[in-house]
């Protein structure tokens, strides 16, 4: 079983779209935003997460994860308002950047930890203002680090993704499996001798 160390609903519909029964439970560890910061501090938002979970199960797989978008070394976190989702697309805007995500993973019954930093670059489209503030008006840009889903609107104006796409989405599954298969965490319906 894995415990999901989140509340991200996209974190939790990867998981549940490839197969994998999970719980989520509760951290102590409060995010904190950041302007500034090298791209890993998105595995030590992970790890900290991980190592403050309020109720740690008897077997299992713990998994927490932070995504961040990192820009000319500046964090572009979640917006606090629609005013600061326009400042995260105009920036954004016709340019290159990075979606990172850090996730902490630790097998409960042996104390095994492992640890991945996924980056994957994104490149959007240069955005005129309304395209800008349709983006950050619909509902979509709030709760989203950078201010956009790859896999909502914003989807139409990325020109080039080089990566891996369910890291901008928010959970690098693919970085995940071997581990998890070590761990003997299959998606229902999948069992390898």
């Amino acid at each position: 079983m894995i415990y999901l160390v989140s509340r991200s609903p996209r974190r939790a519909k990867i998981l549940r779209d490839f197969g994998y029964e999970f719980k989520v439970v509760e951290t102590s560890y409060e995010e904190k935003s950041s302007v500034k910061g090298e791209k890993d501090v998105a595995l030590l938002n992970a790890k900290r997460k991980l190592n403050l979970v309020k109720i740690i199960p008897k077997s299992g797989v713990l998994v927490a994860a932070d995504t961040i978008v990192w820009v000319d070394g500046r964090i572009l976190g979640k917006p606090q308002d629609v005013k600061e989702a326009v400042e995260h697309l105009s920036i954004l805007s016709g340019r290159s950047h990075y979606v990172v995500t850090g996730v902490a993973m630790f097998k409960v019954d042996t104390g095994e930890r492992e640890y991945l930093l996924e980056e994957t670059l994104v490149t959007f489209f240069p955005l005129d203002r309304e395209e800008i503030e349709w983006l950050a008006l619909n509902g979509e840009a709030i709760d989203k680090a950078g201010s956009y889903a790859i896999q909502g609107r914003a989807g139409i104006f990325v020109r080039r993704i080089e990566g891996c796409y369910m890291n901008v989405v928010g959970l690098p599954l693919p970085s995940m499996y071997p581990i998890l298969r070590r761990w003997g965490e299959l998606p229902n319906g999948l069992s390898i001798p």
